[in-house]
């Protein structure tokens, strides 16, 4: 089954190629066509979406509500990272606090 011509893999390799070329070109075409169909399709949609999900973290912020946690908990939040650096005492902490202004950032709204 071997091929006697000494350039044989010449042609293997090249249908290879293109048929890489192929997939990814049908690839970036799918990927185009999903971001035509969000933003001009589906627009309006995503922008009433983005409105609704602004006003309640606004109303949350403003009674005071805490966000809601995730499911899904990341590394940093297990507890694990709390060890890297010792706890300042109280004195240390009250030296080291930023003012109240820096602190808690007023909400930006768009216009």
């Amino acid at each position: 089954m071997t091929d006697e011509r000494p350039n044989a893999w010449r042609h293997t390799i090249r249908g290879r190629t293109l048929i890489a070329a192929g997939l990814l070109a049908l690839w970036a075409t799918a990927i185009e066509a999903r971001l035509v169909y969000l933003q001009v399709l589906r627009h309006d949609d995503i922008l009433a979406m983005a409105d609704r999900q602004q006003k309640r973290a606004t109303r949350q912020a403003k009674s005071g509500a805490a966000p809601a946690k995730r499911k899904s908990k990341s590394s940093a939040s297990r507890g694990g990272a709390s060890n890297v650096h010792p706890k300042a005492s109280g004195e240390e902490r009250a030296s080291k606090s930023p003012s109240s202004a820096a602190r808690s950032p007023k909400p930006r709204t768009r216009r």
